[in-house]
């Protein structure tokens, strides 16, 4: 049986895929035939991770910059009952030039930990789900 926690995810990649995101992930132009180009080019959501308490759903966003032949993770949050607890339903937790990725969750479902390459090495990091700056937990010379 199919957990009901995660159709709000399910359904948020359905309407990314179609074309009809919110402006917070971009707006998709419609002006030439769906190409490989495009697929390169769009967005990818990856590693949903629900919380202990069921309320909320983290996952990674992938953007790609074509022409800089680079990507870029960040971390984002959704309510798990698809209800709107932010304008967009939606809520960018990371916003760092670094790849942030692998979110998991703390038991007490207010933190999330996620691997950063902030520090020019893969660490662990954290990050408070009510906001704030993320704080570097480790510190290893290799990733």
């Amino acid at each position: 049986m199919r957990s009901p926690k995660l159709f709000p995810l399910f359904l948020l990649i359905v309407i990314v895929s179609a074309g009809g995101a919110p402006k917070c992930f971009g707006e998709v132009e419609k002006t030439h035939p769906f190409s490989v180009h495009d697929m390169l080019a769009m967005d990818r959501i990856s590693d949903p991770q629900v919380s202990p308490d069921g309320k909320w759903i983290a996952f990674v966003l992938r953007k790609t910059d074509l022409e800089a032949n680079k990507g870029r993770t960040d971390l984002w949050l959704v309510g798990a009952d698809g209800e709107s607890r932010s304008k967009f339903g939606i809520r960018r937790l990371t916003s760092h030039q670094a790849g942030d990725f692998n979110p998991r969750w703390a038991p007490d479902s207010k933190t999330l930990y996620f691997l950063s390459t902030r520090s020019d090495s893969s660490q662990v990091w954290r990050i408070r789900i009510d906001g704030g700056e993320a704080e570097q937990v480790t510190d290893e010379p290799l990733d």
